[in-house]
């Protein structure tokens, strides 16, 4: 029954035609999901039997943890990010305590082969931001999970048990190192499913309303997604899978196809390397050049044919992740043009090395979408100093 289901789309989920993808990774998302049964057309989940889930991936609780990492059903994917119930913080027990501004990464499978005969990966980095039962009610109006799923209902269960045993002991014990509670016996553990049986009854109901949920810990997450790629495979390809990127910068910026399969190239040092211990202010000479770019500074150093510029964020605010050290003007080596950064800190320092032409070109760095940032770099090769 599930072969039957997945086999229509099947044909669609192999064509990854780069100029048939959506702009907004997230309708693209949205789009394949629906076609395999998942979410309907609004992108709300269907529920069971249907799975949809992602896996989040969030730091420590404290400093020098590991990661922590939880599976969680997907509520609602739209043009706004991807809608996510937990019980807590978003990484659980394990996890640090909600930060509007700390940044996560999630992971979600679709597909299998040789049954679906293709497979699909999402993952996607950004932050996360807490929207209330309401908006999220607004969002489920109508649709079968919210009646016939049963996560909720598991989630206000736990919390019933958890209260039923410190009323009965004092004490929440035993529990784990993070204060998870163990199992006793499994009288509890059947006691803990018919209370589970009892919520969701609850829930069909309409016996629970949100600030039943509210009070035993639950809270609804939308991740706002700064980059998103998608990689895609099957039986069908004995060539490769395909991968995808896109970046958000104010708007989404992409697809760009990607090597499935990478190295970070281009920023280490590969060979002899010429440093620049010092940058000229050439401001005056370029003052048309800046002007066209909006900077107010241009540097200039001198470079052999292998470049390595060492460059620090003296800003308060990170560069965005996607962001590139790009060429604007002359010629490039090998028509290599940019180099991609992933977010440079405040304060932090990159070294970018690469080759460099003949001539002299120019270089800014610009975010995902484009948008020029910092000062304007001359690279002059040795000869021209003199011009």
């Amino acid at each position: 029954a599930l072969h039957s289901l997945l086999e229509p789309a099947v044909s669609y989920c192999l064509n990854l035609a780069m100029a048939e993808l959506a702009v907004n990774p997230l309708l693209e998302l949205r789009k394949r999901s629906e076609r395999r049964g998942a979410c309907d057309s609004r992108g709300r989940a269907r529920g069971f039997p249907t799975p949809w889930a992602l896996t989040l991936a969030t730091n420590g609780k404290r400093q020098g943890d590991a990661p922590a990492i939880r599976s969680l059903g997907i509520q609602v994917v739209d043009a706004d990010g991807i809608v996510f119930v937990a019980r807590g913080a978003p990484g659980g027990a394990l996890g640090c305590d909600y930060d509007a501004d700390s940044k996560v990464s999630i992971c979600h499978l679709a597909g299998n082969y040789p049954g679906a005969d293709f497979e699909e990966q999402w993952r996607a980095e950004g932050v996360l931001e807490e929207i209330s039962f309401s908006q999220w009610s607004r969002l489920m109006e109508g649709t079968a999970a919210v009646d016939a799923q049963s996560l909720e209902a598991q989630m206000v269960a736990c919390n019933d048990f958890e209260n039923h045993r410190s009323r009965e002991s004092g004490s929440f014990d035993p529990t784990d190192s993070a204060g998870r509670l163990y199992f006793q016996s499994s009288a509890e553990v059947t006691s803990l499913h018919e209370g589970v049986a009892q919520r969701t009854t609850d829930i069909k109901d309409g016996r629970l309303d949100a600030s039943a949920f509210e009070d035993a810990g639950l809270r609804v997450y939308r991740l706002k997604a700064e980059r998103m790629e998608m990689l895609g495979g099957g039986p069908r390809w004995p060539q490769g899978p395909s991968r995808f990127e896109w970046n958000f910068c104010g708007q989404w910026q992409g697809p760009r196809q990607i090597l499935p399969y990478s190295l970070p190239r281009g920023r280490e040092v590969m060979g002899a390397s010429l440093f620049a211990p010092t940058a000229l202010d050439i401001s005056d000479g370029l003052q048309t050049l800046l002007d066209n770019f909006d900077l107010k500074k241009a540097v200039q150093i001198e470079a052999e044919s292998i470049a390595s510029c060492i460059l620090q964020n003296t800003g308060s605010q990170p560069w965005p992740g996607g962001s590139c050290f790009r060429l604007v003007h002359g010629e490039a080596a090998h028509g290599i043009n940019e180099l991609h950064l992933d977010e440079v800190s405040a304060g932090e320092v990159v070294q970018l090395t690469f080759e460099v032409s003949s001539a002299v070109s120019h270089w800014v760095l610009c975010t995902a979408c484009g948008t020029p940032f910092g000062c304007l770099l001359q690279i002059v090769p040795p000869g021209h100093l003199s011009n």
